[in-house]
């Protein structure tokens, strides 16, 4: 082990968040344990911790909702969603209205036209890039449709182009996991920024790894993920 962290273990099932402390601390690491979130959210006012594991909701939260709350507690702490569902399914939590298109490999005009008529008015269309510039790609593909566009980078840039003029469909190239690019979403949502969003991950290969999404499937394999820890914890 490179270095020791510390770390928070939430979960809703007592057995299974002891058991992966337990594992944690015969690797050295400091770790804590939450059952549910309410019990998190005190742990996380009590210390300040490098990693964090969560598998607990909030009382009248969705899986998602309960984890943007959770590690917004500690702007420093690399946080993990633990879940044995899908990123689509996930994202179906986080949209008010429409639904959750994927796109894998190069993504030409018919089917970028189709993947946001069929997310809706406010769902999502997640794109794994297959090189250099696909924002502006498919923003052009929209734009020669007739579609009003905002390619954003960040929340404010995506509000501030909102504002200004008429978007018809929202692009988050956000450098960021799909978890965290999720909340962006999603809080764009709440404001009333809702808009069908394509959101731009980092490669084909973020779809399937914890570091890039910000989410471990479940069942795990705890020998991999101690073999992780300073990956995710970097």
């Amino acid at each position: 082990m490179a270095e020791r962290h510390r770390i928070l273990v939430a979960d809703d099932d007592a057995d299974a968040g002891h058991a992966l402390a337990e594992l944690l601390q015969l690797d050295g690491h400091l770790a804590d344990v939450a059952i549910g979130g309410k019990e998190a959210l005190r742990q996380l006012d009590r210390a300040e911790y490098r990693v964090a594991f969560f598998d607990a909701s909030l009382p009248g939260r969705s899986d998602v909702e309960s984890f943007l709350d959770l590690c917004a507690r500690q702007a420093k702490m690399r946080s993990y969603l633990m879940t044995g569902y899908s990123i689509g399914q996930l994202l179906h939590q986080t949209v008010e209205s429409g639904g959750v298109q994927m796109l894998h490999g190069p993504v030409g005009q018919k089917q970028t036209l189709t993947a946001v008529r069929e997310a809706g008015a406010g769902g999502i269309v997640l794109v794994a890039p297959d090189g250099q510039d696909v924002g502006q790609r498919l923003r052009d593909l929209l734009i020669e449709s007739e579609y009003g566009v905002a390619l954003a980078t960040d929340a404010a840039d995506a509000r501030a182009q909102i504002e200004e003029r008429r978007v018809h469909v929202l692009i988050l190239d956000l450098g960021s996991r799909v978890i965290d690019a999720a909340g962006v979403y999603a809080a764009l949502q709440a404001e009333g920024y809702a808009k069908p969003t394509i959101i731009l991950t980092r490669d084909e290969a973020s779809l399937d790894d914890a570091v890039a999404t910000g989410i471990i499937a479940k069942p795990y394999d705890p020998r991999l993920l101690l073999a992780q820890i300073d990956r995710l914890a970097a």
